[in-house]
Order: C-alpha cells, then structure tokens, then sequence
C-alpha cells in the first residue's frame, strides 16, 4: 500500500511539472502568423523588470517589425555586417577578433551576436524608410517657441540646499509624510516644511554663515536637521529608521535627471521618492544658489536635438500604431 502511494505521489509530481512546462512553452498571442509564447513573455518581464503585460505589448511590437522588414525585403548583406562589426571593435579599442573573444567570454556565442547586429541594422533600415515620408524640418520659429515657453530647461543653478530624507525602504519615506498629512488634517503643521523654512530664514539672517554649505550652521543644529533618526510607522505597528540630512548639491557633480528636477521646483517643494544606490530619498529644496540663464543661441542645438527625438518617436509610433490596427493578432492565453 505504502508503494502504491509513494508511486502515486511521484507519478503526480511529474504529471504536474509536466503540465507547468507545456503550459510556459504554450502559444500566448499569435501576430501574423508569428508566435509569443508565455515563456518569451515572462523572460521579457524578468530580464527588464517589467509587467507583463507591458513585456506583451514590446514582443507584439517586435513581430510587427518583422513582418514589416520581410514585407519590404530589407536585407543585410555580410559585408554591411562585417564593416559594422569592425567599427564596433575600433570603438572598444579591438580588432574583430579580439571582440568576438570578449564575447564569447561573457557567454555570448559570435553568431548570436551577429544574428541580432542584423536585426538591429534592418529595423534601423525600416525605422529610416518610416522618417523618410514622415518628418517635417524644423524651423528656427518652432525652436524659439521651445525656447520661450519653457524657460526653466534653460535655466541653471550652480547649487542647491536640500534637506534630504532617506531610508532602506520607500515605504517608510512615504509613511513620515503620510503621518504629517493626518497631523495637517487635525490642524497642527507639517513639521518637515516647517523646518525647511526655518533653515531658509536661518540662512538668509545669520551674517556669520560661510559659503561652504556643506557644513551645518549653529542655527541648522538648533532647528535639529543634523542627521538623526525618524520613526515611521508601518501598518503593523513595527518601526523603521529613516534618516534626514542637511545637504549642498552641486549641479556639476551630481546626476543630471536629479537636477533637472530640483531645478523644476520651488523652495520648499520636494521631489517623489526615488531609487538611490542604498535604497530610496526624497529631496526638500531649501535654496537654490547662483542662477544662470543659457541663451537662446548656445540652446538652439539641443532644442533641435530633443525635438527631432520626440517627432522621430511620435512618427514611429504612430506608424507601427497603424499597422498594429490591421495586423492579424489572436490572443490564445494571457501570460
């Protein structure tokens, strides 16, 4: 009776691993006549960590392509790919076979790499013929109107003072601010702003703070944004650190997405919490130091720039919209 079982329960395991490997090799969606299987979908969501949903949407997008490359006959001849594979290698200071070495020790197979340089250079070859019929130039008109109605992308600060709030987890950054707002809703005053403030006024008003602001003043100390510790309070009653500073961020040293966003916002506003490289902060603006304006002429070429990327990308999207609408996709499973 014992082996009966005991064989029975074997025999359901792999009756169960099987059916979860057909089921992750199955067909998902189908796109003229070119399959998405469940597992291309998952390995899509992991490798870049996003929803499925979304790993979805790109593999659909790539069938798509293809279908749109073979249609037009796009083709890559070798000596295209060979000269593109050389000017990759001169770039990483490599001959060609020095760079295929150094792929194949990073686990990457030479016609691997070859078989997706190709695919690169046809849709790059599509993406050319799609911007061909499509593109408008671009004025001097239309990039001073950029210019004019966003004026502060062009506006610089050498510096900024910033009270910064960090910890391991978001959750616990959002909790300090969560628990501000109900004290706000019982009608006291959200303390954090109100310490911002404070060292604004201190720093306005004390003759004797020096430029290095990276060191805290008497008035700073007093108004307690020295490093220490917050206490938020999660859901389940436990607790977690959080830490704030009072710190100067430089605008040349520090990553330009950061200062772009400090840049858009004014003092005593603060940033979303976002990902740091010890786990997540938010950012009080305190001041914003040395104003400078760039000038229409020294801006003209990034204006033209960011707005040939955003039309290229609106063209191209529109596009594969179209023929999205028309193409034959059956959705046989949900991922």
């Amino acid at each position: 009776m014992l082996k009966k079982s005991f064989l029975a329960i074997v025999f359901g395991f792999f009756l169960n691993v099987s059916a979860n490997a057909a089921l992750v090799d199955a067909v998902s969606v189908v796109v003229d006549n070119e399959p998405i299987t469940i597992y291309e979908i998952y390995r899509l969501s992991k490798q870049f960590d996003i929803p499925t949903r979304e790993a979805l949407d790109v593999l659909i997008r790539e069938k798509l392509e293809l279908s749109q490359i073979k249609q037009m006959n796009i083709q890559i001849d070798d000596f295209i790919l060979n000269q593109q594979i050389e000017a990759i290698a001169a770039k990483n200071n490599m001959n060609v076979q020095n760079f295929y070495s150094a792929l194949l020790r990073e686990g990457i197979s030479v016609d691997a790499y070859r078989s997706e340089l190709k695919q690169k250079l046809q849709r790059d070859r599509l993406y050319q013929y799609i911007l061909s019929s499509k593109y408008e130039n671009i004025d001097e008109d239309k990039l001073l109107i950029y210019y004019n109605n966003n004026p502060m992308e062009f506006t610089k600060f050498e510096s900024f003072d910033v009270v910064k709030i960090e910890g391991e987890n978001a959750d616990d950054i959002a909790a300090v601010f969560y628990d501000d707002q109900k004290a706000d809703n019982a009608g006291q005053t959200d303390n954090l702003t109100v310490e911002a403030d404070k060292i604004t006024d201190d720093i306005q008003t004390d003759n004797n703070q020096t430029d290095n602001l990276t060191q805290i003043t008497d008035s700073a100390q007093k108004s307690d944004i020295q490093t220490d510790n917050l206490t938020a309070k999660t859901d389940d009653n436990t607790t977690q650190n959080v830490t704030r500073s009072y710190v100067q961020i430089l605008s040349i040293d520090e990553d330009p997405k950061l200062i772009a966003l400090l840049s858009s916002l004014e003092v005593g506003e603060r940033t979303p919490i976002i990902p740091t490289d010890d786990g997540f902060a938010t950012y009080i603006v305190v001041s914003k130091n040395n104003k400078s304006v760039i000038s229409f002429e020294q801006a003209k070429n990034a204006i033209m720039t960011k707005l040939s990327s955003v039309q290229e990308s609106t063209i191209i999207k529109e596009y594969f919209e179209t023929i999205k609408a028309r193409a034959s996709i059956t959705i046989i499973r949900m991922p």
